[in-house]
């Protein structure tokens, strides 16, 4: 009897024969297909890890994927069976435990569980229902691939047909620099406040410092380069007189409009030197992209003010 309780698993039980004790081991047997997601990908040691970004990018923008934001020490059952029930096929499912601050920062989460479903269909849905295993599976079920006819069939031999039109592209067609844009909610934003560089911490943010007569060029040139390079960085800009303290913890040029790369989580940083075209601008973040040009380290954390500047005489 004990052994067919836990005849998915080829083995016996040994333990105690007590109810609590059988029911803790079929538990932490569980199987799982959860991979617990960092902000950080070299702190993902095992297979069932991965970095944030090596997630979203799992079998490109084909894949829905589920996250939950949770502040308990273990895996719940529940999402357990969840996982096992959607595999890697129909939704990969993911957990973020509340340690990861760049990952809930990235989210604006607030409240623990918290369930997101990221899907290119919907884009980033929260989960509002109740925690009980039947919601739970027609919420991702609604936003999940649907189910793979896994059999076989041999269809009758019948006339040969001429070469078959490529099939349309359907709802969960997307283009991955599509999809993480979108995921991300890629626009070029205004960096008006420490909270809004911080919210993208663990992504590289492409920042122009600009005056208010060099605007309006300025976001056209970034709009641009946004829809070319917007899966890679997070594209904004920050009028001059709020990035004193920017220019000075970076030595920056004073000379409007000037523009840099940043990753505050890494703390890195590397100012651009060029001309001011959408060309060379380009080019020099592929160059960043492909590691040809290195970052810069900096040290301490980013402020932003409304203190003016002015030139000494």
């Amino acid at each position: 009897m004990w052994a067919m309780l836990i005849h998915y698993r080829g083995e016996d039980y040994q333990g105690p024969r007590d109810a609590k004790s059988i029911v803790d081991y079929l538990l932490s047997t569980q199987p799982s297909n959860v991979r617990f997601v960092k902000a950080d990908s070299s702190k993902a040691k095992s297979k069932k890890s991965s970095g944030i970004d090596d997630f979203l990018a799992t079998k490109n923008a084909t894949l829905p994927k589920a996250l939950l934001f949770t502040d308990k020490a273990t895996t719940t059952p529940l999402y357990k069976a969840l996982s096992v029930e959607f595999g890697d096929d129909r939704m990969l499912l993911g957990e973020v435990k509340k340690s990861e601050k760049e990952v809930l920062n990235m989210f604006d989460i607030q409240t623990f569980p918290t369930l997101l479903v990221i899907s290119p269909e919907a884009g980033l849905v929260e989960y509002d229902g109740k925690l009980k295993y039947d919601a739970l599976y027609a919420f991702l079920d609604s936003h999940s691939l649907p189910k793979q006819n896994r059999k076989t069939e041999h269809p009758k031999e019948g006339p040969k047909e001429g070469p078959k039109a490529a099939p349309p592209k359907g709802k969960y067609f997307f283009a991955w620099t599509s999809y993480i844009k979108f995921i991300r909610a890629v626009l070029v934003q205004e960096i008006e406040s420490v909270g809004v560089l911080n919210h993208h911490r663990a992504t590289i943010n492409v920042i122009a410092l600009v005056t208010e007569d060099e605007k309006a060029e300025t976001m056209e040139i970034l709009n641009s380069l946004n829809q070319r390079h917007g899966a890679l960085f997070r594209f904004g800009w920050m009028a001059e007189n709020k990035a004193s303290s920017i220019i000075d913890k970076l030595d920056l040029v004073r000379d409007f409009p000037t523009l840099f790369i940043i990753h505050p989580g890494k703390k890195l940083y590397r100012p651009y030197i060029g001309a001011w075209d959408k060309s060379s601008i380009s080019k020099w973040l592929e160059h960043i992209s492909t590691g040809k040009i290195q970052t810069w380290p900096y040290q301490g954390e980013l402020s932003v003010s409304d203190k003016q500047w002015r030139d000494e005489l």
